[in-house]
């Protein structure tokens, strides 16, 4: 017996819709569909990851009453299922009956293809004793300086992208001496350019974009905005200088120590924590007594409450 579910997730842009089925939970499922979108290659990824990377790019998954939001999708779950092959027949089911295979929809296929592993004979050639990876003498050649690779980090990596990084849509180059690197010893592409352009960035400024659509898109089909001197300039701090990443409220604090030294922020929650109690000890963490995305700003921005009275600190 398994926990599946049947979901759809809408697009407010486009209206079309997209049936699938997982026995993770919804926002996993999100987060490894957002993460699938970004690995594809444009050439060859199907119309719904180029839809993800079209209008949920560097999105956070936000949780709302009926399910999820990420950038213009929202996403419910529509069915459940106990078998596997109960999952595959609803899922063929509610993609019919919305009709939301291609053109009409995102949906590629009718729905319904089952994992080869999921048959106990294939499996059982994979598993236990038969699993190459359990057997020491494999193992040992794949292992320590025996992996093909190890000691290669920086360009010498199979995973190199020429120094950069995408995240949320911004770009960042690795520059690990300088000033505004993150722990990573990557800096945001646009403050990078703007300081050797134009000068330090005053305080009380921020860079801004005159353009925020994700229109670049590199090599690896990942997408950001331009950061280039033409597209950007100087303005005062936006949204009273607060963001929201994750159902979490970051403060911006430029000069307080646990906050992000590439972007200024600290998260609202420890930055409450240190104002009111006292430093967080070694091996502690701060948790919120209530999870719950119950305020929303007068953005539409959802977070958690980071007031004192819902902090408790623990391991």
């Amino acid at each position: 017996m398994i926990d599946g579910i049947i979901y759809k997730t809408v697009s407010r842009v486009s209206k079309k819709i997209y049936v699938g089925q997982t026995t993770h939970s919804l926002k996993r499922r999100i987060a490894m569909h957002l993460a699938q979108a970004n690995r594809l290659d444009r050439n060859r990824s199907n119309y719904f990851y180029s839809a993800l990377r079209k209008y949920a790019a560097g999105s956070s998954i936000i949780e709302i009453p009926t399910g999820y939001q990420t950038g213009s999708f929202l996403w419910f779950v529509v069915d459940h299922a106990t078998t596997r092959k109960e999952l595959n027949k609803k899922e063929k089911y509610w993609i019919k009956k919305l009709g939301c295979k291609v053109p009409n929809g995102y949906n590629s296929t009718d729905g319904g293809e089952d994992n080869p592993m999921n048959n106990p004979e294939i499996a059982a050639k994979f598993s236990g004793e038969n699993n190459p990876m359990k057997r020491p003498e494999v193992v040992a050649k794949i292992r320590g300086e025996n992996h093909p690779m190890f000691g290669r980090t920086g360009k010498n990596s199979s995973h190199w992208k020429g120094g950069k990084s995408i995240r949320r849509g911004y770009l960042l180059l690795r520059i690990p001496n300088h000033p505004l690197a993150d722990h990573l010893g990557y800096v945001s592409a646009h403050r990078f350019t703007w300081e050797k352009h134009r000068g330090p960035i005053p305080p009380g400024k921020e860079v801004h974009f005159r353009d925020q659509s994700l229109k670049n898109v590199d090599k690896w089909g990942r997408r950001y905005r331009d950061s280039s001197i033409k597209n950007l300039y100087l303005g005062p701090f936006r949204k009273g200088g607060k963001r929201v990443l994750g159902g979490y409220l970051l403060l911006l604090k430029p000069n307080h120590p646990r906050a992000n030294i590439a972007v200024g922020y600290v998260y609202a929650h420890i930055f409450n924590w240190i104002k009111y109690r006292n430093p967080i000890p070694k091996g502690k963490r701060v948790h919120f007594k209530d999870r719950s995305l119950k305020i929303v700003d007068k953005w539409g921005r959802r977070y958690r409450d980071p007031s004192i009275k819902n902090l408790y600190l623990w391991p």
